[in-house]
């Protein structure tokens, strides 16, 4: 099956998309990895990083994540809901070889 990204909103973390990643495991039969941005859920900014956190801490972020996933060699689909979804657009921008698709949930970048 397909591997799955799913990258929450600005305030929210990984468990507004608990639900989403669970439904998509069980009738998709595809990985899913839930990704909890710096400073929200239970992902804390490494030191030195909390007062400098952007948009470019997390791509970078989601990068390594993908990465130690194990997952950057997969025809991923990235999920992005509201900050997410421009956050999977600029993944996909750069790793075009491994992103097969984006999916856009209400996306702020677009506003």
């Amino acid at each position: 099956g397909a591997c799955v990204v799913l990258v929450h909103d600005f305030g929210a973390s990984s468990k507004s998309l608990l639900t989403l990643g669970k439904r998509l495991e069980e009738t998709q039969n595809c990985k899913v990895l839930l990704v909890d941005l710096y400073g929200f859920g239970r992902s804390a900014p490494p030191k030195g990083l909390a007062r400098h956190l952007s948009p470019d801490t997390h791509v970078k972020q989601l990068r390594d994540q993908i990465v130690e996933a194990g997952l950057h060699r997969e025809n991923l689909v990235l999920v992005g809901h509201g900050m997410g979804a421009s956050l999977c657009l600029q993944v996909a921008a750069s790793r075009k070889e491994s992103v097969a698709r984006v999916v856009l949930l209400d996306p702020s970048c677009l506003a």
